[in-house]
């Protein structure tokens, strides 16, 4: 199961960041786009979409992961009471 959802969280953050970078303004320019153009309209609306999908992927990770956080964050709240 984690293996599939890193997969998917890299995929899907290749997308958000291709579409992000066609997004902006100066490469667009460079690509002779306007903001008006069917394609960025189509690589706006892929963006958002992927950002959602991000998103949810990113809260699924963290689930899976809770206990690892918990422990870690507890070891390490431990070790810096030791200290003072």
């Amino acid at each position: 199961m984690n293996y599939f959802v890193d997969a998917i969280l890299g995929l899907v953050f290749l997308g958000v960041a291709i579409t992000g970078i066609i997004k902006l303004r100066v490469v667009m320019n460079y690509l002779g786009l306007e903001w008006n153009d069917p394609i960025v309209q189509t690589f706006s609306k892929i963006h958002d979409a992927a950002g959602v999908v991000l998103v949810i992927f990113i809260l699924i990770h963290l689930i899976l992961h809770w206990q690892w956080i918990i422990e870690k964050t507890r070891n390490l709240l431990s070790i810096e009471k030791d200290k003072s």
